[in-house]
């Protein structure tokens, strides 16, 4: 992940490219999946936190696929070494971070722990997105929740 202070150059193409990381050695912010080793090849950076978050191209194309078209993610060029950088204004950063969890071949952080308004904030995002793996397992958490409120509201009745 970038720090908040990371400045963007524009290329001649107008494409913003992220220049400052935690690693002085690198030009790459590095991916939020714990244990990824794929190579970062693009960054998603947040307006509201200044931080870039790192990802992967193949991934995105793979599970969010409306994303990659929405960002003309496949049109930039990455020969010079440097990541490009896709800004999002209105994406909070526990939400892009889920966004890039459910974007990896891997156990997928637990719906369960997430509050009802930020599965709903993820089901939205996803849905634009077309991430339709990440779409089945918010709508399986929505139905639990719906059954465990179901049971409660059962319950209160009976008791009175």
């Amino acid at each position: 992940m970038c720090s908040p202070d990371a400045q963007d150059e524009e290329d001649i193409s107008g494409t913003p490219r992220c220049t400052v990381c935690p690693n002085a050695t690198t030009t790459r912010p590095s991916c939020t999946v714990r244990g990824c080793t794929l190579p970062v090849d693009v960054a998603l950076k947040l307006i509201v936190n200044r931080r870039c978050y790192g990802s992967h191209i193949p991934n995105l194309r793979l599970f969010a696929p409306d994303l990659v078209a929405y960002k003309d993610i496949d049109k930039v060029d990455t020969s010079d070494g440097k990541v490009p950088v896709f800004k999002f204004s209105t994406l909070q950063p526990d939400i892009l971070e889920l966004v890039n969890d459910y974007s990896h071949n891997h156990r997928m952080r637990d719906l369960n722990e997430l509050s009802d308004g930020t599965l709903g904030e993820f089901r939205d995002v996803m849905n634009q997105y077309g991430n339709n793996i990440a779409l089945r397992e918010i709508e399986r958490e929505e139905n639990r929740r719906r059954r465990v409120k179901q049971k409660e509201e059962s319950e209160e009745s009976e008791e009175s």
